[in-house]
């Protein structure tokens, strides 16, 4: 298994920043790297996404999305977890999945983590193409999040 992520402390109390992290239909107001996002976050159901990957332009200079959809893989509100994934190809060539993680901290700050973990044969080809482009979509999620809720 490979993984990248992303870690940052937030100055605001884990309920505050639950909320914005299961609010989707909100995510353009602070996410610059997951710029759209709809999903029930029912076991199963599809996350359904348009990802900015920072560098690449359209025509136009705006930011070029990316289309994806995955599928929920766990949403536990009392641990303050939740993923959804992806097999990229057959199941074997590469499986993804993503986890979004709060810790409470104390003295109303929180924790945020992410990551996603990749496993199959065609993971290190990917990550030679993407894995710069995923860190800092991800940093970017971390410091947008952070940001958004300390406002």
């Amino acid at each position: 298994m490979r993984a990248v992520g992303a870690s940052i402390e937030i100055d605001a109390d884990i309920e505050t920043v639950w909320s914005v992290l299961v609010e989707v239909d909100r995510y353009p107001e602070w996410n610059p790297f997951t710029v759209s996002v709809a999903t029930t976050f029912e076991l199963g159901s599809p996350v359904d996404m348009q990802v900015a990957l920072r560098g690449r332009r359209n025509k136009r200079g705006e930011p070029r999305t990316m289309h994806q959809v995955e599928y929920v893989t766990s949403f536990d509100a009392e641990r303050r977890r939740l993923s959804w994934g992806v097999n990229v190809g057959p199941a074997w060539f590469i499986l993804a999945d993503r986890w979004q993680q709060l810790t409470d901290l104390g003295d109303g700050r929180t924790r945020y983590q992410t990551s996603d973990e990749f496993t199959g044969v065609g993971v290190t080809f990917m990550l030679l193409l993407m894995r710069k482009h995923v860190e800092r979509g991800f940093g970017d999620v971390a410091r947008g999040l952070k940001a958004h809720c300390e406002s």
